[in-house]
């Protein structure tokens, strides 16, 4: 009877239309998946470039929000970071000409603080948390293909790269 009972529901399962809306196709520019697809070469990057962000890195001691520029100069083995945060401001300029055996990059941290009228600057070494991005990163790496997806503040959809 059991069986009799699992045929009658996987029969029907089989014979029940798919509604064609519930499976929305790719954009006609979009050649989808088949046998025939070969992985895309990754594309080199503009490395020289400036951008606005926001950060927010925390653990169990800490959090801490800022927002700043970032200027990568891979022409000048430099990356420059301003940032404000906590009434200060501060930049940083790691200099990737000048670097240990241990990876630690050079760095100049000049902070201009609400507290004080007087600048502060300090040199040293460090782990840094703004990598130098060379243009061929994803060919160097190895990065592939991952999909498309959808960006909130982008209307197209944007294909997607992962390591």
């Amino acid at each position: 009877m059991r069986f009799l009972q699992l045929l009658a529901v996987s029969l029907a399962a089989g014979m029940l239309p798919v509604r064609a809306s519930s499976c929305r196709p790719f954009p006609s520019s979009v050649i989808e998946f088949s046998y025939g697809f070969k992985q895309p070469d990754p594309p080199i990057l503009k490395a020289e470039f400036e951008a606005s962000f926001i950060q927010h890195k925390w653990n169990q001691n800490l959090t801490h929000i800022t927002n700043g520029f970032i200027y990568n100069s891979p022409s000048q083995n430099s990356v420059r970071v301003d940032e404000a945060f906590d009434g200060s401001l501060t930049s940083s300029f790691f200099n990737y000409a000048n670097t240990t055996k241990e990876n630690l990059v050079e760095n100049t941290l000049t902070t201009f603080s609400h507290k004080s009228n007087k600048t502060t600057v300090w040199k040293g070494f460090v782990n840094s948390g703004f990598p130098l991005f060379p243009e061929d990163i994803l060919v160097r790496y190895g990065a592939v293909f991952g999909g498309l997806v959808r960006r909130r503040f982008h209307e197209d959809l944007v294909a997607a790269s992962c390591h």
